[in-house]
């Protein structure tokens, strides 16, 4: 497969975080770019005046991640409405400055950023394999190298709360997560990769980390490159930061945490 023989032009796209920030102007790239796109968000007002700006064949798929049945109900309606989807971006993220849980009672940070996407990609790997050639892009942070490590069973139930910690760990699952993925689904059409977007102005970096950063296009469009542009050999169990791959931190590349996070995933998630 060669760079020019991919384009997002008339592929079903999902994306998680559609309605704020960086996954607000990457939907309206998206668009521009001639994809179908399968709108996700919390807020059902939002969620129906941006397809309206939009004005194509888009739909709105409303869930809060916090719910793993929430997260369930997503993907059964998606499976019975949808017949294709060609490519699935996990961009939806939250930051919580004080400890919170999740509906089933893990730490929310995690909770949101890493196993309600788990169970996402799990469930809907069957129409991504139907769909092939398809793709996984995972959006996930250079925050993850202010943590040494994800001591699991701590970041699903911490004894005390630092909210650094938990993003960094969140963000660092998200990287394991996404190469471990590329393991299991090397050879069968589905590529998956994932990404620093940059420091961007969002609410998520105002909260947690102050004022500042770049307008969210840019982040849009550091999304959009493996999303969009780059052949799948280049995409395939990379991470990327300033649209370069890059070695993430040594803890994510080690295939023990790695399978260790899975399987924990696959137990909290109901899918072990």
């Amino acid at each position: 497969m060669t760079t020019h023989d991919w384009s997002i032009a008339g592929k079903t796209v999902l994306l998680t975080g559609a309605t704020d920030g960086i996954g607000l102007a990457l939907a309206r790239e998206l668009h521009e770019r001639g994809a179908r796109l399968l709108l996700h968000g919390r807020d059902e007002a939002k969620g129906r005046r941006l397809l309206a700006d939009l004005d194509g064949d888009h739909a709105w798929y409303p869930a809060d991640l916090v719910s793993l049945a929430r997260v369930e109900a997503l993907t059964e309606t998606v499976m019975k409405n949808e017949p294709r989807l060609e490519v699935l971006i996990c961009n939806a993220g939250v930051y919580r400055t004080e400890l919170e849980y999740s509906t089933e009672g893990f730490e929310l940070t995690w909770a949101v950023n890493h196993l309600a996407h788990f169970l996402l990609v799990n469930r809907l790997v069957y129409l991504l394999a139907r769909s092939e050639p398809s793709r996984v892009i995972v959006t996930a942070s250079m925050a993850h190298r202010f943590t040494d490590g994800i001591p699991l069973e701590q970041t699903v139930h911490p004894t005390s709360y630092d909210a650094g910690e938990a993003y960094a760990r969140s963000k660092g699952s998200n990287i394991a997560f996404t190469l471990e993925l590329a393991r299991r689904l090397e050879g069968s059409g589905i590529a998956c990769g994932c990404l620093h977007p940059g420091v961007i102005s969002t609410k998520l970096l105002h909260a947690g980390f102050g004022p500042g950063g770049e307008p969210p296009r840019r982040g849009a469009l550091r999304t959009l490159r493996p999303a969009a542009d780059l052949d799948a050999a280049e995409l395939h169990g990379r991470y990327f930061e300033n649209d370069r791959p890059t070695e993430p931190a040594a803890y994510t590349r080690d295939p023990e945490l790695q399978r260790g996070l899975w399987e924990l995933s696959e137990r909290l998630t109901g899918l072990a």
